[in-house]
């Protein structure tokens, strides 16, 4: 996941800085503490507006986090 958002942020000549807002979809149970490592690791301390929510599915069965941003 990580490395998908970088990659499409570096394409669209952006930075993790240039983010305001972050939606992340999530399937099932996740660590919470791994998800903070996760995110902080990615955004560091540039944390736009985030806002986590739980859902039944998504487009793919095999998928279990979407992200918006």
């Amino acid at each position: 996941m990580r490395s998908t958002i970088l990659k499409k942020l570096v394409a669209a000549n952006i930075t993790v800085s240039d983010l305001t807002k972050l939606v992340f979809y999530l399937v099932g149970d996740f660590d919470a503490e791994k998800r903070r490592n996760i995110i902080g690791d990615t955004v560091g301390e540039n944390l736009p507006y985030t806002t986590m929510m739980y859902v039944l599915g998504l487009a793919a069965p095999a998928l279990k986090v979407e992200v918006d941003a």
